[in-house]
């Protein structure tokens, strides 16, 4: 690489994070299509933990029950946190309840979403992560 390379492209990478893309250590992982409840869900939380970063957002796939995914229709996200007390904490304090699970430190990341059909009140637990 050339001098200045690498900083041409980290400056790059802090330019896309924007609305529509959430910061992920010097690259972005896009929220383009989630939900705006679930993207400011999440931002409510990042200005009160550190580290929550999302790390899936729209992407075609299935439940291990065959069904369509929340995620696929742009009603579910999943993000990492430093701490997950304190990201759960922040969630409780968001008044979110709606779909959440419950096992982020097993599986690390949290899933949040909403406009399901099942509804967990105190969240669920991931078959496999």
């Amino acid at each position: 690489m050339k001098p200045g390379t690498t900083l041409l492209i980290l400056v790059l990478a802090m330019m896309v994070c924007s609305y529509t893309t959430v910061c992920r250590g010097d690259y972005a992982v896009s929220t383009r299509g989630v939900s705006a409840k679930l993207v400011n869900t999440m931002r409510y939380v990042r200005a009160r933990c550190s580290g929550v970063r999302a790390v899936s957002g729209v992407r075609n796939t299935r439940t291990p029950a065959g069904r369509i995914s929340l995620h696929a229709t742009g009603h579910a996200l999943d993000f990492r946190a430093n701490s997950y007390k304190c990201a759960y904490r922040a969630l409780k304090s968001a008044g979110w309840r709606s779909g959440m699970s419950r096992d982020g430190v097993r599986c690390r990341h949290i899933h949040i979403s909403h406009g399901g059909r099942y509804r967990e009140p105190h969240g669920f637990r991931h078959r496999r992560c």
